[in-house]
């Protein structure tokens, strides 16, 4: 069985759009890029921290009344 390695393609509009390919599918509403690259025996692991806006089931963002915040979705993707 062949092993493949996800990619990241990382796309930014003049609005201030910006969307992830990571995990197999299009990360939409993110925000909070960090990546992390460590040198491991003969090959280099890199990790890619961002996080998201939760949404409801028409896309919308879900605002939290108590804490005056949207809701947030910490995800991660390894290359």
């Amino acid at each position: 069985m062949k092993k493949t390695r996800s990619k990241i393609i990382i796309k930014t509009r003049a609005g201030g759009y910006t969307k992830i390919y990571a995990n197999g599918k299009w990360q939409k509403k993110v925000y909070n890029i960090d990546f992390h690259a460590d040198c491991v025996g003969n090959g280099i692991n890199t990790v890619c921290v961002f996080d998201r806006h939760k949404t409801d089931k028409n896309r919308v963002p879900i605002y939290n009344d108590e804490n005056k915040e949207f809701e947030v979705e910490h995800c991660t993707a390894r290359i």
